[in-house]
C-alpha cells in the first residue's frame, strides 16, 4: 500500500484516483490507525457488510482492480504488485493520456 500511495501521489495531478476498501469487520479507528501506520492519504472505505466485497467478486486478498474513465473494468489483479515500479508507472501515465 506504501507503493501505491507513492504512485497515486505522482499520478494524482493526471487525474490516477487510487481508493481502497477494508473488507474486515473493523471499525473506523483501525482503518484510521492502518493509514496513519502506512502514512496512505488516498480514500479507504470500510466495507463491514461486504457489499463491496460481494460486487466485485473479491475472493483473495489483496485483490486490485483497474477501472477505466468510463467506470469499467480494465483489469483484475490478484496478489501483491509493485505498483510504484517502472512499468507500473508507464502503464498508469499510458491508461490516464487517453
Amino acid at each position: 500500500m506504501p507503493a501505491m500511495e507513492r504512485l497515486w501521489k505522482k499520478l494524482k495531478d493526471k487525474g490516477l484516483v487510487v481508493m481502497a476498501v477494508s473488507v474486515d469487520r473493523g471499525s473506523p479507528k483501525r482503518v484510521a490507525a492502518f493509514s496513519r501506520k502506512y502514512n496512505l492519504s488516498f480514500p479507504i472505505l470500510l466495507d463491514r457488510e461486504g457489499e463491496v466485497r460481494r460486487a466485485y467478486e473479491v475472493t483473495a486478498l489483496p485483490t486490485s482492480y483497474i477501472i477505466g474513465k468510463d467506470g469499467r473494468i480494465i483489469g483484475r489483479i490478484i496478489g501483491a504488485r509493485e505498483w510504484y515500479g517502472a512499468a507500473s508507472i508507464r502503464f498508469f501515465e499510458a491508461l490516464l493520456g487517453r
